[in-house]
């Protein structure tokens, strides 16, 4: 109620300096962007658009942090075997 009387009633971004090591936010982050620019479901993805998405999240460098992987599990409904084949296969067309 005052934040609308005097005026402040923008929504204010949070630093990158403080959340850089939020990997559960980074994570939803790079999802959302994914699923938005394609303009499909989570559930609609393909082997081919999943393998996509995590080497989007390991650019965005959300596998560089502790636990991270079984968050990204519990996200897409994949165990971690699946999470590490795809990280593989990401990472060596990278390396061809």
């Amino acid at each position: 109620m005052a934040a609308s009387f005097l005026g402040l009633e923008t929504m204010v971004e949070k630093p990158h300096a403080l959340f850089a090591s939020d990997f559960q936010e980074t994570a939803n982050a790079v999802m959302d962007k994914f699923l938005s620019a394609r303009n499909v479901t989570l559930a609609s993805l393909t082997s081919q658009e999943r393998v996509a998405l995590i080497g989007e999240m390991d650019d965005a460098g959300v596998f560089a942090i502790r636990n991270s992987m079984n968050y990204v599990c519990e996200l897409l409904s994949v165990s971690r075997a699946t999470v590490y084949k795809y990280l593989r296969r990401t990472r060596s067309a990278l390396s061809d």
